[in-house]
């Protein structure tokens, strides 16, 4: 396998990066509403909460331990 045809089954396998910049856009603007309607402090919870479940399941889908 060529490096050229490595790069384009990553880019086929997630979509170019759509699915992570979806979620993070979502993320984003849930802590953007909740900051103007229920305060920093949750919406800094959401970011915190969010980030970290990311991590977990990035780690779980890759097999990483930690």
């Amino acid at each position: 396998m060529t490096i050229s045809e490595a790069q384009l089954e990553i880019r086929t396998r997630f979509v170019g990066g759509f699915y992570g910049q979806l979620v993070s856009g979502i993320l984003w603007l849930t802590s953007a509403g909740l900051a103007v309607w229920r305060g920093p402090r949750a919406s800094i919870i959401m970011l915190v909460v969010g980030v970290d479940a990311g991590k977990k399941s990035a780690l779980w889908r890759f097999g990483s331990s930690g």
